[in-house]
Formats: structure tokens, sequence, C-alpha cells
């Protein structure tokens, strides 16, 4: 069973468990490297709690926290990092569009079928509101319903 199998609450779950291991693994790649100074102010005398903080300041966004990269290895574990960061979103936001129709594209293809092409003339060559107008609105609503 996939995580679209899932219910919110599975599915959930499962994000927030890939998350802890995102950021453990992680973690554990900056107390190595913390050893050999790879990180300005973080250096084989800090915690782990240091790295985690580190790790976790680049997970979320929220950017410099006092200690960076500074040698080329460790630049490349934060851009790693970062785009481990963007694959977990993406699938989030992936996972939120089920239905064909919910996409841009399924819009544009409702959007030039030849029921929806042909509402949308009619209700461009109204001159007025009026309840005929009105009429042909719903009908381009009940298009984009379908």
């Amino acid at each position: 069973m996939n995580s679209f199998d899932k219910d919110g609450v599975g599915q959930i779950t499962d994000r927030v468990i890939i998350y802890i291991i995102v950021m453990i693994v992680f973690t554990l790649i900056v107390d190595l490297l913390k050893i050999d100074n790879h990180f300005s102010n973080l250096n084989a005398d800090s915690s782990i709690m240091d790295s985690l903080y580190l790790v976790s300041m680049t997970f979320t966004g929220s950017g410099y926290g006092g200690i960076y990269a500074q040698t080329a290895l460790s630049r490349f574990v934060m851009v790693l990092l970062s785009f481990v960061k963007f694959l977990l979103i993406a699938e989030a936001f992936g996972s939120i569009i089920k239905d064909d129709k919910d996409t841009y594209e399924g819009f544009i293809k409702k959007l030039f079928s030849k029921d929806c092409a042909e509402s949308i003339r009619d209700l461009r060559n109204t001159k007025t509101f009026d309840n005929y107008a009105g009429d042909k609105l719903k009908k381009l609503q009940e298009c984009f319903k379908k």
C-alpha cells in the first residue's frame, strides 16, 4: 500500500516519519563534517544539538542561524538538503491533486473542450446581462463542473 492509498492521517504520519529520517541522516552527516571545520561556528567541540540546529534552520528555510557552510563539501551537503526539502514539499503538494480536473492542464482541457468553448463564445457575445445571459453563465458553470 503506497501513501496515495491511505487516508489523510496515514499520509501525514508517513511524511512525519520521512521528515524525521531526513533530519537524522543530515544531522549525522553535518556532525561528521564539523570535526574538520567545514562549518563556521561549528567545530569538534560543538554538540550534536548544534548540528541539528543547522540542519533544521536549513530544512525549514529560515536560513541564517550563526552557523554556515564554509567549504565546498559542506555547501554541497546543504544544497542536497535543500533539494530533498523541495522534493518532500513537491510530493506533499502533488498528493493534494488527486484528479485531472484539479490541475492547470485539466482546466485548460476543459476550457478548450467543444462544450465549454461554445458556452464561452455564447457568453462573450451577450451584450447585456439579463436572464438570458444568466442562463448562459449557468451553462458555462455546469460545463466546468463536469
